[in-house]
């Protein structure tokens, strides 16, 4: 099989796909703006260029396996409902969308927002990347680069952020990897709840990963498993050689408590988790700081420990059965006998603890992995393993 054969395959999997790779609603506006963002230093890809003509056109070539014919990635709830619908709903996706910086020649992602709608996420933001919060370690929010404001009467403006890849591509090879990936999203939430602060809307959308270096040569911003352009699938380190921090990201409906709020009660906003137990009482009241352990929790229990209800989108690991305790009590009904954050990274803390080197450098497997895929990896990872350990790195890349 080829590398455009194997590309193919993966992208029939997981993609939604116009049927001439032309342009949907929502990508017009960034066509309109291209060179407004330009003039602020930030370039689109060629696909949004103004005379922009198709590279598949007069050949026999598939528009999805070209670099210009990749559309904005969607998520894979709405994925799954466009299958089942199919259709494509024009305001489902184009919301995020990469560029380059050009003077820095870094690559970025712009998120418009509609400041009359969301009016807290611009705030949130710049509160949780300035001050003492945004230069603390412990601070696993994706900072706010720039905001660009479109003159009139365009009311939209444009969160300029880093560049993130989705946090389970590459597939992790280690239970140390794991372990420091749960790490930082419990030492995250762990800090903003400290800080009076409830996200709300943690799922897997929601919690992305550096992962500008894991990537050998690069890959496509809007396919992140094929190569920059598209000609094969991308190479990949691991994230034990090249360690990587991870984030949380979509602020909007976060809440910022102040030493005025007398209680930190709220109305329900439903998130990207639609499982949240409290949600289904009848009672319109919830603590988002507990909605946040359940959300944790859950992420860690389908993409990780169990798999996801849905078996096509994923079907987690095996060998983290350590980890099913902590996340049982993380995902009870119960929003009062939920630990909080604190509670849950003191028995995290105390349960890596008591792994071994050797246990941490195990390897782990994705449910789905085929016979003769498994051989292959076991090969590989019994090599790695031995470099690791002649070479001393550490069986928790930790960054």
């Amino acid at each position: 099989m080829t590398n455009d054969d194997d590309l193919e395959s993966l992208l029939r999997k997981d993609r939604v796909r116009f049927p001439d790779g032309g342009f949907g609603v929502p990508e017009e506006f960034w066509l309109e703006h291209y060179q407004f963002l330009k003039d602020h230093g930030y370039e689109l890809r060629p696909r949004y260029r103004p005379g922009w003509v198709r590279s598949w056109k007069d050949t026999d070539k598939i528009f999805y396996v070209c670099e210009d014919g990749v559309i904005p990635q969607v998520s894979m709830v709405i994925f799954v409902l466009l299958l089942a619908e199919e259709r494509l709903h024009p305001m489902q996706y184009g919301q995020i969308i990469d560029a380059i910086h050009v003077p820095t020649c870094t690559m970025v992602a712009l998120k418009k927002i509609d400041p009359r709608i969301f009016r807290d996420e611009e705030r949130n933001m710049r509160h949780l990347s300035s001050g003492n919060l945004g230069a603390d370690p412990r601070n696993h929010c994706v900072p706010l680069l720039e905001v660009l404001r479109l003159p009139e009467p365009v009311h939209r403006d444009i969160l300029v952020m880093p560049y993130l890849r989705p946090f389970t591509s590459p597939p992790f090879e280690t239970v140390g990897e794991v372990v420091e990936c749960i790490h930082q999203l419990f030492e995250g939430l762990e800090y903003l709840h400290e800080n009076k602060i409830a996200h709300r809307d943690i799922n897997p959308n929601n919690f992305m990963m550096e992962g500008q270096d894991i990537c050998i040569g690069g890959s496509h911003p809007q396919q992140p498993e094929g190569k920059p352009d598209m000609s094969g699938p991308a190479n990949f380190s691991t994230r034990t050689d090249r360690p990587q921090r991870y984030f949380l990201i979509d602020f909007g409906q976060t809440v910022i408590y102040t030493p005025e709020d007398i209680t930190h009660i709220l109305p329900i906003v439903w998130g990207g988790d639609k499982s949240v137990p409290e949600f289904f009482t009848g009672i319109p009241f919830h603590d988002p700081y507990a909605t946040d352990v359940y959300c944790a929790g859950n992420l860690i229990r389908c993409e990780f420990t169990e798999g996801h209800p849905i078996p096509e989108w994923g079907r987690g690991y095996r060998g983290l059965d350590f980890l099913k305790p902590l996340v049982s009590d993380m995902v009870q009904d119960d929003p009062f006998k939920r630990p909080t954050m604190k509670e849950v990274v003191r028995r995290y803390n105390e349960l890596i603890g008591g792994l071994s080197p050797w246990t941490l450098r195990s390897r782990i497997v994705l449910r789905e992995t085929g016979f003769f895929t498994n051989i292959f990896h076991a090969i590989k990872h019994w090599i790695c393993r031995i470099k690791y350990i002649i070479w001393r790195i550490s069986a928790i890349p930790r960054p």
